[in-house]
């Protein structure tokens, strides 16, 4: 829908109002304050529920190293499964990185 909106010109924050008795609207409905609100509202009861970890982005190196350091760093046996993790996140960080790199996005 985001995209649907962002063709039609109606880009930016959402707002309604009305100038002279004429309603109007400007703005992509799908960034409001409301839909944040209702994301954020979602994702905090699944988080609370323990259905899903906190998100965290994954381009930040301090959760990389934090990671390392809670799972792997002086461990006598790490398990494959998070051994497995921490290589996908270190392939997939130097693989972002290195497509900035080439296409300067």
């Amino acid at each position: 829908m985001t995209l649907f909106f962002n063709e039609l010109g109606c880009t930016g924050r959402w707002t309604t109002g009305e100038i002279d008795g004429k309603a109007f609207v400007k703005g992509n409905p799908n960034v409001s304050k409301a839909v944040e609100d209702m994301k954020r509202a979602h994702k905090v009861k699944l988080t609370r529920d323990g259905r899903v970890t906190p998100p965290m982005d994954p381009l930040e190196y301090g959760h990389i190293c934090a990671y390392y350091e809670h799972f792997i760093f002086e461990q006598d046996h790490v398990s494959p499964r998070i051994f497995s993790q921490f290589a996908a996140m270190m392939t997939a960080t130097f693989l972002l990185m290195r497509f900035d790199e080439v296409t300067k996005i």
